[in-house]
């Protein structure tokens, strides 16, 4: 099972996704997001699989996700 969020109409960050129809890991720079290797546009299919600082995945964390560090 893969996590989701509500892509909307937000555009694509810069990080690596993962499209869900045919499991290709892929790297997203800019321009419009589809998977190099099976043309699929759909964003609910395309999954964020890396994106740096992140604010709506660092809202789904609780403390306990967050090192406590000094």
């Amino acid at each position: 099972m893969h996590a989701k969020m509500p892509q909307g109409e937000k555009v694509a960050e810069t990080g690596e996704y993962l499209c869900d129809r045919c499991e290709t890991r892929f790297w997203f720079r800019g321009g419009e997001l589809v998977c190099p290797n099976c043309r699929n546009q759909d964003r609910t299919e395309l999954v964020p699989f890396y994106v740096e600082d992140d604010p709506q995945e660092e809202i789904m964390y609780s403390d306990k996700e967050f090192g406590q560090g000094d």
